[in-house]
């Protein structure tokens, strides 16, 4: 993985890399080497060639990109990670494994995987000591927070707690109560039709489950390996009753940079489109909109028009 698009590396808990952190840092401070580039960038072009990453899942749903690599190809990836002579690496649960490899190679190390909202935190917080970015990382997790808060707070107003099926990879495989995305639902002020199940990973269920929950909403993964249009023409699924209103009930959750429905930075702005889904009256459309283009603007130093974050399969 080269500079340009600098992902080598993201993701375990606060509690089991801490001591791992700790000495990273320490070893970045004793070699007075920094690194500049804000912690958690997802706009490639600005990133800073010194770190490097790789995409990578939790139970906050996105699949896992590393499981079943041949040893070889991970070895391939190394040599190359270290030649690019990274002031830090850092790597997925997934990927834990070679942390010790990194070690002896004298290159600082940190593992992550953040299961929660405040697992999460923590590793923002992690990352922006890691990377002497404190500030920003703080004023992220500040963001978040007041965001979540704010929904969680307005959406517990209302008595109406329309039920939802997130569609995950696949159409028939659905997050249950043990992945963020419940999470997310139950803020939001809805009901997960799937919480019967409590895995912390896609959970496959039956045509038959789906049409005896009949789910008031429908809102599909943005990383699908279909499309809205896959759904809306095969006739197993015509009987559903959030088909009759596709419009409204059938959508892709957004996702104008990366996916808005897992832990990242821009989990947030999920959180205001869900809401805004569910209890318009109580979070306008308008609102979710302008906090997504600040927030791009103020974190990653992009400008998103309204055009690309309504586009969500409507």
């Amino acid at each position: 993985v080269s500079g340009s698009c600098s992902w080598a590396a993201v993701v375990s808990s606060w509690r089991t890399c801490a001591c791992r952190a700790a000495s990273a840092c320490a070893r970045l401070a004793a070699s007075n080497r920094a690194i500049t580039s804000p912690a958690c960038r997802l706009c490639p072009a600005a990133a800073d060639t010194s770190v490097t990453s790789t995409p990578s899942g939790t139970s906050s749903g996105v699949p896992p990109r590393t499981a079943m690599v041949p040893a070889a190809v991970l070895l391939w990836v190394m040599e190359a990670a270290a030649a690019l002579e990274p002031d830090l690496v850092i790597l997925s649960a997934q990927q834990a494994a070679q942390a010790e490899a990194f070690d002896a190679l004298e290159i600082p190390c940190i593992v992550l995987a953040p299961e929660t909202l405040d697992d999460f935190w923590a590793a923002v917080t992690l990352l922006g000591a890691a990377t002497g970015t404190e500030e920003r990382a703080a004023a992220l997790v500040q963001y978040q927070r007041g965001i979540m808060e704010s929904v969680t707070t307005r959406c517990a107003e209302t008595e109406e707690r329309p039920s939802v099926y997130l569609a995950g990879p696949e159409f028939l495989s659905t997050a249950g109560s043990g992945m963020y995305q419940n999470v997310l639902i139950e803020l939001c002020g809805g009901v997960n039709a799937a919480a019967e199940y409590t895995d912390a990973a896609w959970t496959e269920i039956s045509l038959g489950e789906l049409v005896s929950w009949d789910p008031d909403r429908i809102y599909m993964v943005s990383y699908a390996g279909y499309t809205r249009d896959d759904i809306m023409n095969d006739e197993r699924f015509s009987a559903l009753s959030a088909m009759e209103h596709h419009e409204m009930d059938f959508l892709v959750f957004p996702s104008a940079i990366e996916p808005w429905d897992v832990l990242n930075p821009s989990a947030a702005l999920g959180a205001l489109w869900l809401g805004n889904q569910l209890h318009p009256d109580m979070i306008p459309q308008e609102e979710y909109v302008t906090e997504a283009q600040v927030f791009y603007r103020d974190f990653f130093g992009i400008e998103v028009g309204a055009e690309l974050l309504l586009s969500h399969g409507g």
